[in-house]
């Protein structure tokens, strides 16, 4: 992240707002002012957009939005502008800002696996909520006929905390030699 927010330029922004919010790249990269609500710190992509073709709110921690504020009024449509005139930011350009960074071995779409990881390793968050804000559905579908809030109260508490994780320095490894080399 650090290097990330080093680098200048629409698509990092959109590769580090991608990661402050698990959201998926197409919604990331077609996001349009008309859907946010910065004062009460909202995004609510339609359910055209989504996977499961439902409408999904989103949290969006401080850092989220620190991260739109240099993007307003470039567009009055999308939030990261493409190159070409009124077009959205393409698909493969966050991909590109990963591998000019040197990190060929990383995708997008493997961060929503991090936070994953995370909220399961490192937080104490239920997995419903988690689960909830990489908006997955239901698999059992009696369990999803009952579940008609989104816990959005509390997935804004776990994208604050993942936002100052994802700010932390990186520590380096402390690396201990096992066996004395003696060639």
């Amino acid at each position: 992240m650090q290097q990330l927010r080093e680098d200048g330029g629409v698509a990092s922004r959109a590769l580090e707002f991608t990661i402050l919010t698990t959201a998926r790249t197409n919604e990331v990269v077609q996001a349009e002012w008309s859907e946010f609500d910065l004062e009460l710190g909202i995004w609510v992509v339609p359910s055209e957009r989504m996977k499961s073709k439902r409408e999904h709110r989103i949290p969006l921690s401080e850092a989220a939005k620190a991260v739109l504020e240099p993007s307003k009024g470039r567009s009055n449509r999308y939030v990261f502008p493409g190159q070409k005139r009124g077009g959205h930011l393409s698909n493969n350009a966050m991909l590109k800002v990963l591998k000019r960074l040197n990190h060929d071995s990383i995708t997008v779409h493997g961060f929503r696996s991090t936070f994953r990881d995370w909220c399961a390793e490192c937080t104490n968050y239920p997995s419903d909520v988690a689960e909830m804000a990489l908006a997955h559905t239901l698999r059992d579908k009696t369990e999803a006929a009952y579940r008609r809030g989104d816990l959005f109260e509390k997935r804004s508490r776990l994208m604050a905390d993942w936002a100052r994780y994802c700010s932390k320095p990186a520590k380096p490894a402390r690396v201990i030699a096992i066996r004395k080399n003696t060639g």
